[in-house]
């Protein structure tokens, strides 16, 4: 279809494409204490404590980023031993994208040039947050997630 030349080989060769990857393991997070359970015995360096690890191991549970029972209330007047970070972070995939190209006008300095980028171009929404306070609604649920694809055209005349 190319080889015959006319318009559609104009418009349709000359394209480059420019990917970008970017694949990250997450942030650990701590298990931390929330409400009147973190309020209780503040001190002027530290107003929220850890929460007490069961021994029940911090993957599987009803959750899917990680097991809420392996968290508790620490015993009255002590601080938990929850280790930090011992929540593994969520991994995160993203798949940005751009064409682009230009045409010339004869052999004069003016040419058009066109550009679409595509940031998270597969749509693809990511939990990028979830609750680590224990004692909260949120313990356990997604807080925050990614943006959905954005997608931007310029074109630039340049003479």
């Amino acid at each position: 279809m190319w080889r015959n030349g006319g318009w559609k080989t104009k418009v349709f060769t000359g394209w480059t494409l420019n990917p970008s990857l970017s694949i990250a393991s997450g942030l650990p997070h701590t298990a931390m204490l929330g409400g009147s359970y973190g309020s209780s015995n503040t001190s002027g360096v530290r107003t929220s404590y850890r929460a007490e690890a069961t021994g029940t191991s911090i993957f599987g549970g009803g959750s899917p980023y990680f097991n809420e029972a392996a968290f508790e209330t620490p015993p009255t007047g002590q601080y938990g031993n929850a280790g930090v970070d011992t929540i593994p972070g969520l991994p995160s995939f993203s798949l940005n994208a751009a064409m682009n190209r230009t045409w010339r006008f004869g052999e004069t300095r003016k040419n058009l040039q066109v550009r679409l980028s595509a940031n998270n171009a597969l749509n693809h929404v990511q939990i990028t947050g979830f609750g680590t306070t224990f004692g909260t609604s949120t313990f356990g649920l997604p807080t925050a997630a990614s943006g959905t694809r954005t997608v931007s055209l310029m074109m630039r005349f340049s003479f």
